[in-house]
């Protein structure tokens, strides 16, 4: 497990756990203005009545009015750090994105690479099977368009600069002419087909 999910995990656990207590805290909340409301009404009727003393009536509703007051402090408290935790959430999922975005890409990198050294072999295969059939003066296949298939396939995948750079197989990218103005043997069009060519000869 990378260090950017264990810290999304631990992070979302947090998360969860505050707002499992900001529920059961909501839930006391809503008992405690409801106590409170029933509390302000017995006042009245009590006072109206005069069963009750002034001072007692008085406490008992001060009571319920400070236990009120600490359950919206706890709440609105509780409120503030689920705020600040969603964000570090945020904030978390938003690495591990980018690393797993990262690793997707390294491993399809990886994967081009190894798939273009497929590519140089068939094209050793296809320059063997081109000089066996022009040798035996057979027209069976256009050996020529097959590798030029191939080597347009390659040419897409090493415009990835990260995966022409890890390449050690010569690259597609076409050229036309002569290989060099110190050579005078023609080229087939690309790095990877005078290089299959010249294995395929030897």
């Amino acid at each position: 497990m990378t260090n950017e999910k264990r810290e999304y995990q631990q992070a979302a656990a947090k998360l969860a756990k505050l707002e499992s207590r900001h529920a059961d805290l909501e839930a006391k909340t809503n008992e405690s203005k409801q106590a409170l409301e029933d509390e302000r009404a017995l006042f009245g009727r009590e006072l109206a009545s005069g069963d009750s003393s002034v001072d007692k009536l008085a406490d008992q509703l001060a009571k319920k009015q400070a236990k009120a007051a600490v359950y919206d402090a706890a709440l609105q408290e509780l409120s503030e750090q689920i705020d600040e935790q969603a964000a570090a959430v945020e904030q978390a999922q938003a690495r591990l994105t980018a690393e797993e975005k990262a690793e997707a890409s390294r491993q399809i990198r990886v994967a081009g690479v190894k798939l273009i050294k497929k590519f140089a072999s068939l094209q050793i295969d296809i320059a063997k099977l081109f000089e066996e059939q022009r040798g035996r003066d057979l027209h069976l296949v256009d050996w020529n368009e097959v590798a030029m298939r191939l080597e347009e396939a390659q040419d897409a995948i090493e415009r990835d600069p990260k995966i022409r750079e890890k390449s050690k197989v010569p690259n597609a990218m076409r050229r036309g002419g002569w290989i060099d103005e110190k050579h005078t043997v023609p080229t087939l069009g690309s790095k990877v087909r005078d290089w299959a060519r010249e294995e395929a000869t030897k």
